[in-house]
């Protein structure tokens, strides 16, 4: 009989445990759809820019981009990428314009695409490994109005008559346009292996739910 007592508290010991874990998982499940609420939140009619511009606020000096021995925090980028959509804006990039960046892996790159996408432009990004005429051929086709090239590669971004600048452009302050979610930020062309190369439109709200997902 005193065996029989015992298995029976040890068992209702475990239905208390049991239910325990089982509130303890309901109130887990809670939290992280809250978590995810907020998070949503955060992504819901943002465009790729106001992305970089909120990690600017909230962890400034927190490393964003690191190449060799330079470093760029969160506020630098986005303080230098303003004057880049200044410098742009300037000289006569609007809203749905298309903007080629002609520049390889490096810092210049993200300043170029970042201001590109503040000026309220679709960056139409190319491989720099291509072959002139190839080259030349998406920049005319994407009905560039601009390129932002490296020195290296501004006489063969000019072939496709198209103005060149091989120094980024900076401005003064001014107001930035407002850039719709459903707006276009990359235009990237195919790799053309079964014909010439075809232009994928890529919207910042594709941009910022890729980076929903990752995050």
């Amino acid at each position: 009989a005193r065996r029989h007592r015992v298995d029976v508290v040890a068992h209702v010991a475990q239905q208390v445990d049991d239910r325990d874990l089982l509130v303890l998982e309901v109130v887990r499940r809670c939290a992280l759809r809250q978590r995810d609420r907020e998070r949503l939140d955060r992504f819901l009619d943002a465009t790729e820019h106001d992305l970089l511009r909120r990690q600017a606020v909230e962890r400034p000096d927190q490393p964003f981009l690191l190449h060799g021995t330079e470093a760029f925090t969160y506020r630098q980028l986005d303080r230098l990428t303003d004057e880049v959509a200044w410098g742009l804006i300037d000289r006569g990039i609007r809203p749905g314009d298309h903007l080629t960046i002609a520049i390889p892996n490096q810092p210049e790159f993200h300043l170029a695409w970042f201001g590109a996408l503040k000026a309220g432009a679709a960056a139409v990004t190319i491989n720099t490994l291509l072959k002139p005429d190839e080259m030349a051929w998406i920049i005319r086709n994407a009905d560039s109005k601009l390129v932002l090239a490296t020195p290296a590669l501004g006489e063969t971004a000019r072939a496709a008559g198209i103005p060149v600048l091989t120094e980024l452009p900076r401005g003064t302050s001014k107001p930035l346009p407002t850039v719709s979610p459903d707006s276009v930020a990359l235009l990237v062309y195919t790799s053309g292996t079964t014909g010439k190369p075809k232009g994928a439109c890529l919207t910042h709200a594709n941009y910022v739910w890729d980076t929903h997902a990752v995050v």
